[in-house]
């Protein structure tokens, strides 16, 4: 017969295992406070960096809605500058060579005329008069003078300016007015010559 006398007390008594809820307190006292101070730190540098990369994308945005406009407008004012050297090239061609002209009808003309006066009217017209969407300009060279020639002298004259190649791609037509005798062989008359409107836009 054996005895078994336990002369430990119950709250000296130890367990056997490694984890008990003392060491569990213990460890959760020290993890806790760490784990809070890591996670604010954490979320502090995260905000600090949420902040900054929001400053930079603000002055990239920023920067890019300046270079946005500063191009917007310089495109505004390029398509400017084109439509103003389009209508200066336009207006630039809508030009007659008058010394080439006036030389050639100087050529043309009898040498039985004697030129009073040589008007040149220039006009702006509209090519599409409902929308008035495209100008033209075109002249009027207006000779008036005396000859001693004939009618069909003026005939011979009308065609060589509608059909030489110096007046063709200019001239639109001739017409001889006003052809009146004033004394003996002598005649007024008024020889018109109208050229081909020229589109300026």
């Amino acid at each position: 017969m054996s005895l078994h006398v336990n002369l430990i007390l119950e709250h000296e008594r130890r367990s056997g295992s490694l984890i008990n809820l003392r060491s569990i307190i213990r460890v959760t006292i020290i993890v806790l406070p760490v784990l809070f101070a890591t996670a604010i730190a954490w979320g502090a540098w995260s905000t600090k960096s949420a902040k900054n990369n929001l400053v930079e994308k603000t002055a990239t945005y920023e920067s890019l809605v300046k270079k946005e406009t500063a191009y917007t407008e310089l495109k505004k004012s390029d398509n400017s500058l084109k439509l103003y050297l389009t209508d200066i090239e336009r207006f630039n061609k809508s030009r007659i060579d008058w010394h080439i002209h006036l030389l050639a009808i100087r050529d043309a003309l009898p040498k039985n005329i004697h030129v009073k006066s040589m008007i040149m009217q220039s006009k702006i017209v509209a090519m599409d008069p409902i929308n008035r969407l495209k100008y033209a300009r075109s002249y009027t060279l207006v000779i008036k003078g005396i000859t001693s020639g004939t009618v069909s002298d003026f005939e011979k004259i009308r065609q060589t300016l509608q059909t030489a190649p110096v007046f063709t791609n200019d001239v639109q037509s001739a017409a001889i007015s006003d052809f009146e005798s004033v004394s003996g062989d002598l005649s007024n008359f008024e020889l018109s010559i109208g050229y081909k409107a020229k589109i300026l836009r």
